[in-house]
Protein backbone atom coordinates (compact mmCIF):
# COMPACT_ATOMS: atom_id res chain seq x y z
CA UNK A 1 0.00 0.00 0.00
CA UNK A 2 1.31 3.45 -0.96
CA UNK A 3 1.97 5.57 1.77
CA UNK A 4 0.63 9.43 2.07
CA UNK A 5 3.54 10.78 0.92
CA UNK A 6 3.75 8.56 -1.80
CA UNK A 7 0.31 9.49 -2.71
CA UNK A 8 0.75 13.12 -1.98
CA UNK A 9 3.66 12.89 -4.62
CA UNK A 10 2.25 11.07 -6.92
CA UNK A 11 -0.56 14.14 -6.86
CA UNK A 12 1.86 16.59 -7.56
CA UNK A 13 3.56 15.15 -10.57
CA UNK A 14 0.23 15.02 -12.07
CA UNK A 15 -1.45 18.14 -11.49
CA UNK A 16 2.06 19.66 -12.81
CA UNK A 17 1.81 17.67 -16.23
CA UNK A 18 -1.25 18.97 -16.41
CA UNK A 19 -0.28 22.51 -14.85
CA UNK A 20 2.07 22.68 -17.92
CA UNK A 21 -0.19 21.37 -21.32
CA UNK A 22 -3.33 22.74 -19.22
CA UNK A 23 -5.07 19.76 -20.19
CA UNK A 24 -8.52 19.36 -18.52
CA UNK A 25 -9.18 15.83 -16.55
CA UNK A 26 -11.44 14.34 -13.94
CA UNK A 27 -11.05 13.64 -10.49
CA UNK A 28 -11.20 10.21 -10.98
CA UNK A 29 -8.13 10.56 -13.40
CA UNK A 30 -6.54 12.37 -10.72
CA UNK A 31 -7.46 10.24 -7.68
CA UNK A 32 -6.64 7.25 -9.73
CA UNK A 33 -3.38 8.64 -10.98
CA UNK A 34 -2.13 9.83 -6.70
CA UNK A 35 -3.56 6.13 -5.74
CA UNK A 36 -5.90 8.08 -2.99
CA UNK A 37 -8.83 5.79 -1.90
CA UNK A 38 -12.33 7.23 -2.28
CA UNK A 39 -12.82 8.77 1.26
CA UNK A 40 -8.68 10.27 1.67
CA UNK A 41 -9.31 11.85 -1.43
CA UNK A 42 -12.49 13.56 -0.68
CA UNK A 43 -10.89 14.74 2.00
CA UNK A 44 -7.56 15.92 0.97
CA UNK A 45 -9.48 17.19 -2.04
CA UNK A 46 -11.99 19.53 0.21
CA UNK A 47 -8.60 20.69 2.85
CA UNK A 48 -5.69 20.98 0.44
CA UNK A 49 -5.84 20.46 -2.95
CA UNK A 50 -9.26 21.11 -4.39
CA UNK A 51 -9.26 25.01 -4.53
CA UNK A 52 -5.93 24.52 -6.95
CA UNK A 53 -8.44 23.43 -9.67
CA UNK A 54 -10.85 25.13 -11.34
CA UNK A 55 -14.13 23.43 -13.13
CA UNK A 56 -14.35 23.75 -16.87
CA UNK A 57 -17.16 21.59 -17.75
CA UNK A 58 -19.77 19.23 -15.24
CA UNK A 59 -17.09 16.61 -15.24
CA UNK A 60 -13.81 17.89 -16.08
CA UNK A 61 -10.99 20.56 -14.48
CA UNK A 62 -7.94 22.10 -15.03
CA UNK A 63 -5.49 23.09 -12.92
CA UNK A 64 -5.22 26.64 -12.21
CA UNK A 65 -2.24 29.41 -13.00
CA UNK A 66 -2.09 29.75 -9.04
CA UNK A 67 -0.28 26.68 -9.66
CA UNK A 68 3.20 28.70 -10.45
CA UNK A 69 3.63 29.05 -6.85
CA UNK A 70 3.57 25.61 -5.75
CA UNK A 71 5.71 24.13 -8.66
CA UNK A 72 8.40 22.50 -6.91
CA UNK A 73 7.81 19.45 -4.80
CA UNK A 74 9.30 21.51 -1.60
CA UNK A 75 6.87 24.26 -1.96
CA UNK A 76 3.71 22.21 -2.70
CA UNK A 77 4.83 19.34 0.37
CA UNK A 78 4.87 22.97 2.66
CA UNK A 79 2.18 24.97 1.56
CA UNK A 80 -0.31 22.94 0.17
CA UNK A 81 0.09 19.69 2.02
CA UNK A 82 0.81 21.40 5.64
CA UNK A 83 -1.48 23.49 5.17
CA UNK A 84 -5.44 23.57 5.87
CA UNK A 85 -6.48 26.73 4.24
CA UNK A 86 -7.61 28.22 0.48
CA UNK A 87 -5.18 28.66 -1.94
CA UNK A 88 -7.13 30.66 -4.26
CA UNK A 89 -9.95 32.69 -4.13
CA UNK A 90 -13.05 33.36 -6.64
CA UNK A 91 -13.55 36.75 -7.82
CA UNK A 92 -17.57 38.35 -8.59
CA UNK A 93 -17.26 41.14 -10.28
CA UNK A 94 -18.76 44.57 -9.36
CA UNK A 95 -19.06 47.27 -11.50
CA UNK A 96 -19.37 50.73 -10.47
CA UNK A 97 -19.69 53.03 -13.72
CA UNK A 98 -19.46 56.14 -11.71
CA UNK A 99 -16.14 56.87 -10.21
CA UNK A 100 -14.17 60.10 -8.54
CA UNK A 101 -10.69 60.13 -8.20
CA UNK A 102 -8.35 63.37 -6.51
CA UNK A 103 -4.86 63.10 -7.02
CA UNK A 104 -2.72 65.74 -4.84
CA UNK A 105 0.65 66.38 -6.47
CA UNK A 106 3.15 67.67 -3.95
CA UNK A 107 7.00 67.44 -3.51
CA UNK A 108 8.20 64.20 -1.85
CA UNK A 109 9.67 66.11 1.58
CA UNK A 110 6.13 66.50 3.03
CA UNK A 111 5.48 62.42 2.70
CA UNK A 112 6.27 61.40 5.80
CA UNK A 113 4.20 64.40 7.50
CA UNK A 114 1.28 63.77 5.09
CA UNK A 115 1.19 59.88 5.69
CA UNK A 116 0.83 60.18 9.21
CA UNK A 117 -1.93 63.05 9.25
CA UNK A 118 -3.84 61.08 6.60
CA UNK A 119 -3.56 57.67 8.80
CA UNK A 120 -5.32 59.99 12.04
CA UNK A 121 -7.91 59.36 9.39
CA UNK A 122 -8.05 55.49 9.80
CA UNK A 123 -9.24 55.98 13.53
CA UNK A 124 -12.91 56.35 15.05
CA UNK A 125 -12.19 58.85 17.83
CA UNK A 126 -9.62 61.13 15.57
CA UNK A 127 -12.46 61.06 12.72
CA UNK A 128 -15.59 61.45 15.34
CA UNK A 129 -13.77 64.55 16.71
CA UNK A 130 -13.48 66.01 13.25
CA UNK A 131 -16.98 65.40 12.50
CA UNK A 132 -18.11 67.04 15.24
CA UNK A 133 -15.72 70.15 14.35
CA UNK A 134 -17.77 70.14 11.54
CA UNK A 135 -21.41 70.73 12.81
CA UNK A 136 -20.44 74.48 12.30
CA UNK A 137 -19.60 74.19 8.56
CA UNK A 138 -23.10 72.98 7.60
CA UNK A 139 -22.73 69.26 8.12
CA UNK A 140 -26.32 68.70 8.04
CA UNK A 141 -26.69 70.47 4.36
CA UNK A 142 -24.90 67.72 3.50
CA UNK A 143 -25.84 64.44 5.32
CA UNK A 144 -28.95 64.97 6.91
CA UNK A 145 -29.82 64.29 10.24
CA UNK A 146 -33.24 61.91 10.42
CA UNK A 147 -36.53 62.71 12.11
CA UNK A 148 -35.48 62.74 16.16
CA UNK A 149 -32.01 61.63 15.85
CA UNK A 150 -29.90 61.95 18.56
CA UNK A 151 -26.66 63.62 18.26
CA UNK A 152 -25.05 60.39 19.73
CA UNK A 153 -26.51 58.30 16.80
CA UNK A 154 -26.14 61.08 14.17
CA UNK A 155 -22.36 61.26 14.96
CA UNK A 156 -21.86 57.71 14.52
CA UNK A 157 -24.17 57.17 10.94
CA UNK A 158 -21.89 59.67 9.71
CA UNK A 159 -18.86 58.03 11.02
CA UNK A 160 -19.84 54.75 9.40
CA UNK A 161 -20.90 56.35 6.23
CA UNK A 162 -16.93 57.82 5.74
CA UNK A 163 -15.84 54.27 6.36
CA UNK A 164 -17.75 52.93 4.16
CA UNK A 165 -16.30 55.64 1.67
CA UNK A 166 -13.35 56.31 2.51
CA UNK A 167 -11.40 53.61 2.56
CA UNK A 168 -7.77 54.55 2.09
CA UNK A 169 -4.68 56.05 -0.49
CA UNK A 170 -2.15 55.02 -2.12
CA UNK A 171 1.27 57.36 -2.92
CA UNK A 172 3.40 57.08 -5.97
CA UNK A 173 6.48 58.58 -6.47
CA UNK A 174 7.28 60.36 -9.96
CA UNK A 175 10.56 62.24 -11.28
CA UNK A 176 10.04 65.87 -12.92
CA UNK A 177 11.74 68.81 -14.04
CA UNK A 178 10.33 72.63 -13.57
CA UNK A 179 11.37 75.95 -14.75
CA UNK A 180 12.23 78.71 -12.41
CA UNK A 181 10.72 81.94 -13.56
CA UNK A 182 10.11 83.27 -16.86
CA UNK A 183 11.05 81.56 -20.13
CA UNK A 184 14.98 82.78 -21.06
CA UNK A 185 17.86 81.95 -23.48
CA UNK A 186 20.43 80.06 -23.44
CA UNK A 187 22.45 82.83 -22.88
CA UNK A 188 20.44 84.75 -20.13
CA UNK A 189 20.60 81.66 -17.78
CA UNK A 190 24.61 80.82 -18.51
CA UNK A 191 25.22 84.75 -17.49
CA UNK A 192 22.55 84.65 -14.55
CA UNK A 193 24.11 81.36 -13.66
CA UNK A 194 28.04 82.68 -12.81
CA UNK A 195 26.47 85.10 -10.63
CA UNK A 196 25.34 83.29 -6.89
CA UNK A 197 22.97 79.97 -6.60
CA UNK A 198 20.82 80.98 -9.57
CA UNK A 199 19.08 77.71 -10.94
CA UNK A 200 16.59 78.18 -13.97
CA UNK A 201 16.18 73.85 -13.86
CA UNK A 202 15.16 72.01 -11.20
CA UNK A 203 15.14 68.28 -11.12
CA UNK A 204 12.60 67.21 -7.96
CA UNK A 205 10.52 64.05 -7.01
CA UNK A 206 6.80 64.40 -6.70
CA UNK A 207 4.57 62.48 -4.39
CA UNK A 208 1.11 61.66 -6.04
CA UNK A 209 -1.83 60.84 -3.61
CA UNK A 210 -4.74 59.20 -4.87
CA UNK A 211 -7.52 58.44 -3.55
CA UNK A 212 -10.17 56.49 -5.56
CA UNK A 213 -14.36 56.39 -4.98
CA UNK A 214 -17.34 54.89 -6.37
CA UNK A 215 -19.84 57.51 -6.67
CA UNK A 216 -23.43 56.31 -6.18
CA UNK A 217 -25.23 53.26 -7.34
CA UNK A 218 -25.14 52.04 -10.66
CA UNK A 219 -28.87 52.30 -10.90
CA UNK A 220 -29.15 55.60 -9.39
CA UNK A 221 -30.38 58.46 -11.55
CA UNK A 222 -27.69 61.01 -12.70
CA UNK A 223 -29.40 63.46 -9.87
CA UNK A 224 -28.69 60.74 -7.72
CA UNK A 225 -25.35 60.37 -8.42
CA UNK A 226 -24.28 64.34 -8.65
CA UNK A 227 -26.25 64.21 -5.47
CA UNK A 228 -23.85 61.83 -4.19
CA UNK A 229 -20.98 62.93 -5.69
CA UNK A 230 -21.06 66.41 -4.15
CA UNK A 231 -21.66 64.56 -1.06
CA UNK A 232 -17.96 63.02 -1.26
CA UNK A 233 -16.44 65.60 -2.33
CA UNK A 234 -17.52 68.43 0.20
CA UNK A 235 -16.63 65.25 2.75
CA UNK A 236 -13.41 64.84 0.86
CA UNK A 237 -12.79 69.12 1.09
CA UNK A 238 -12.83 69.14 5.00
CA UNK A 239 -11.45 65.66 5.83
CA UNK A 240 -8.80 65.50 3.71
CA UNK A 241 -7.95 68.75 1.62
CA UNK A 242 -7.79 70.74 4.45
CA UNK A 243 -5.87 68.38 6.18
CA UNK A 244 -3.32 67.83 3.29
CA UNK A 245 -2.96 71.71 3.02
CA UNK A 246 -2.14 72.28 6.85
CA UNK A 247 0.64 69.61 6.71
CA UNK A 248 1.97 71.16 3.27
CA UNK A 249 1.79 75.07 4.73
CA UNK A 250 5.08 76.19 3.23
CA UNK A 251 4.83 75.23 -0.46
CA UNK A 252 3.75 77.35 -3.07
CA UNK A 253 1.65 75.55 -4.25
CA UNK A 254 0.11 72.37 -3.88
CA UNK A 255 -2.50 70.92 -7.44
CA UNK A 256 -5.28 68.47 -6.92
CA UNK A 257 -6.50 67.11 -9.79
CA UNK A 258 -10.27 65.57 -9.83
CA UNK A 259 -11.30 62.96 -12.65
CA UNK A 260 -13.94 60.44 -13.02
CA UNK A 261 -17.41 61.77 -12.83
CA UNK A 262 -15.83 65.33 -13.59
CA UNK A 263 -12.45 66.30 -14.21
CA UNK A 264 -11.23 69.67 -12.79
CA UNK A 265 -7.63 71.56 -11.75
CA UNK A 266 -8.01 73.00 -8.51
CA UNK A 267 -4.49 74.93 -7.50
CA UNK A 268 -3.65 75.31 -3.90
CA UNK A 269 -1.44 78.57 -4.00
CA UNK A 270 0.41 80.22 -1.10
CA UNK A 271 -1.06 84.04 -0.21
CA UNK A 272 2.24 86.40 0.52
Amino acid sequence: MASKTENQKKLFEFMSQRFKTQESFTLDELRLASGYSKGSFKTYFSKQFGTLLIQVSPERYRVRLIFRRFNTWQRFSEDVVGQNRKLSRRYRALECQRIMSFEFFMPLRNEEWLRDALDSLFFKDQVRMRVQALQDSGLENHFPRKSQEGDEHYLDRVCSWISGTFGGYSISHVSGRFKVGDLRTRSEIAQESTVGNFRYLVDETTAIVRFLFPCGKTTDSEKESEEAANQVRWFFDKLFVETILEVVNGEDEVWLLESGFRSQLRVFRAED
